[in-house]
């Protein structure tokens, strides 16, 4: 069996073809993904004044989420938010 395939049955346990909740509107997952990492962030920064662009701007730097993943697949996760965005946002 491929390691692939172990691995497959090991974690996450999702098919590799016929999968029935698999979704290719990119749009919507980035979305998804954006509400479950942001929605305090993006509530308290629109709550401060629209005249203070700046302070807006470094609150959000300052706070923005965490995403944790093993460290041997940081790059592989880079690059999937990376696709995922470039995809989204072309």
């Amino acid at each position: 069996m491929s390691s692939c395939l172990e691995h497959l049955k090991e974690t996450h346990q999702i098919p590799l073809k016929d999968f029935a909740e698999a979704r290719d509107n990119y749009k919507k997952i980035y979305q998804e993904l954006k509400s479950f990492l942001l929605p305090t962030i993006i509530n308290k920064a629109n709550n401060i004044s629209n005249n203070d662009d700046r302070t807006r701007r470094r609150y959000l730097r300052l706070i923005q989420p965490c995403v944790f993943f093993p460290a041997l697949e940081y790059e592989q996760t880079s690059k999937l938010l990376d696709w995922l965005q470039e995809k989204v946002e072309g």
